[in-house]
């Protein structure tokens, strides 16, 4: 059960408000980098022998979170250039 606790990523990507206006909804890409995110943090946190919850709180849990957001956010970006060169419009 410990594995399966789910809450925000140590780095927060997310659209926030205030509460007076609602959040703009998040972009494709950066739906699915949060999943990947919390994805590699469980994968992660069972390699090193730690509950989700204390590898969310370690600051192995904030890096697994950039390494992976960094990641996704290059190949999106290697993409849009592959695009940009093939003469396609992004």
């Amino acid at each position: 059960m410990a594995n399966q606790v789910r809450g925000p990523l140590p780095i927060k990507v997310d659209a926030t408000s205030n509460g007076e206006f609602r959040p703009v909804p998040l972009t494709d890409p950066v739906a699915r980098a949060n999943s990947e995110a919390e994805f590699r943090i469980g994968e992660n946190a069972k390699c090193v022998g730690l509950g989700r919850r204390a590898f969310l709180q370690s600051l192995c849990g904030a890096a697994t979170t950039l390494l992976t957001l960094n990641e996704a956010f290059a190949a999106l970006q290697h993409r849009r250039s592959l695009s940009l060169a093939q003469g396609e419009r992004v």
